[in-house]
């Protein structure tokens, strides 16, 4: 490095005015025209700068040999100070560079301004010892001394940074072929949701025309044939034979079964196309109205009922009514020898309402806790409990439609809980009311 600013000062004093001291460092040499740049060449310490900085510092005189050559330089292009000291600085430059790179300087001496951040006008690459490239920052300065024009050109590898440019590059172009995929993907899966819905719709029409058929259509016939059997089993009833009786009862049993199922599916049907606006329902109210259309049921089973204080929530009253009453009519139905209890509960959760119908009724193997919300699925013949099979089913419905979910816990001889969730709105007030001092079964 001596060697270099030595060389690059003219020996023992050289044309940038700097002497070099024993030590080999520059010594300030007085001028008569003091300047920044010249300052700046004086500073006795200006050779531990050139020592201490990462980037590379290349002086050459206006023929281009290289005068200084600093460490930084020997690190990044792999030269020695003493092998390119007096050499043109066409050696650091790539083969396809060079026809252009004095053209280039000589534009620059003749040019107004003294310095240039040259990747701003095109980009820089430099050839290290070992033939091999890398681009880089460059910047170039020029200074008219007394012996002339010098150029010095500060240069950084930016090999690292080219790379990790490329690299996000990358990972940004594989981004956005991704966005545009799942963009892609996100298009069909909207395409085919909107075929669905149209399905849906036209299948929820189908189930309209398929209600009026089963309202009208169907259950005519069906009147027809109960009213005349049972006309036949009162007017011939043991005037022909014992089996005569038993075939005509077979056909008033089917269809008036027939009647409940036609019933049941059409109520079923209706939960999702005829329900009404969701509005504020005082529950207390609806279970009033259940217990008064259960109580014969009540009455015959002598059915002990509690109901706790139950809210005003955001619901559908006709379908509030079906839902509560299908589970107290089941906790009647499916009873053990003792009289029903059931108690009819709610409390508050984190935004929901969570209501429960409890018995100590025969109970549910837990296996079966989810299938009996199918619709047909049935865990007793007809024979012991009668019923279509439709009733839970509908209960899952008209909760679902109301934005909550239903489930059972129950085992077998201990009864069963029966549970569901409505949304809790804030802009209704929670009521604190019983159904009555005495309910319509006249049991508290």
């Amino acid at each position: 490095m001596e060697q270099a600013l030595k060389t690059d000062l003219g020996g023992e004093k050289g044309a940038g005015g700097v002497a070099a001291t024993a030590s080999g460092r520059p010594a300030v040499a007085p001028s008569d025209e003091p300047s920044p740049r010249r300052a700046a060449t004086a500073d006795p310490h200006f050779a531990e700068i050139l020592e201490i900085a990462d980037d590379a510092i290349i002086t050459v005189n206006a023929a281009q040999t290289i005068t200084l050559f600093n460490r930084g330089a020997e690190r990044i292009f792999g030269y020695q100070v003493d092998e390119v000291l007096g050499r043109p600085l066409e050696m650091l430059l790539p083969d396809r560079f060079r026809n252009n790179h004095r053209g280039l300087v000589q534009d620059f001496a003749a040019a107004p301004d003294a310095a240039r951040v040259m990747a701003e006008r095109r980009e820089i690459y430099g050839r290290r010892k070992d033939g091999s490239e890398f681009p880089a920052d460059a910047s170039i300065a020029k200074l008219v001394l007394d012996t002339g024009l010098v150029f010095t050109v500060i240069l950084r590898d930016v090999t690292a940074r080219k790379a990790a440019a490329a690299a996000l590059q990358r990972a940004h172009d594989e981004l956005e072929i991704r966005v545009r995929e799942r963009t892609a993907e996100l298009r069909d899966s909207n395409r085919r949701l909107a075929q669905q819905a149209r399905e849906l719709a036209r299948s929820n029409a189908d189930l309209e025309q398929f209600a009026y058929v089963a309202s009208h259509d169907l259950q005519e016939p069906l009147r027809m044939v109960a009213s005349y059997t049972q006309l036949l089993v009162k007017r011939y009833r043991g005037r022909i034979d014992a089996d005569a009786d038993d075939f005509l009862n077979y056909i008033v049993d089917g269809a008036l079964r027939m009647q409940r199922l036609i019933n049941d599916l059409l109520a079923f049907s209706r939960v999702g196309t005829r329900g009404r606006e969701l509005e504020p329902t005082p529950l207390a109210a609806v279970m009033q109205r259940v217990l008064a259309n259960l109580k014969a049921g009540i009455d015959e089973s002598r059915a002990v009922i509690s109901v706790d204080e139950l809210p005003t929530v955001w619901a559908d009253a006709t379908q509030m009514e079906l839902l509560l009453q299908n589970l107290v009519s089941n906790a009647i139905k499916f009873r053990g020898e003792a009289p029903p209890a059931i108690r009819i509960a709610a409390r508050r959760g984190d935004g929901e309402w969570q209501l429960s119908v409890t018995d100590q009724g025969i109970g549910i193997d837990p296996q079966y806790a989810e299938r009996i919300f199918v619709i047909f699925q049935r865990l007793h013949t007809t024979a012991d409990y009668p019923g279509t099979g439709i009733g839970l089913a509908i209960c899952k419905r008209i909760v679902e439609r109301h934005g909550g979910r239903i489930w059972v816990s129950s085992e077998p001889g201990r009864g069963s809980s029966f549970c569901f969730t409505l949304p809790d709105r804030e802009e209704i007030h929670h009521e604190s009311s019983h159904p009555s001092d005495q309910d319509p079964a006249g049991r508290r």
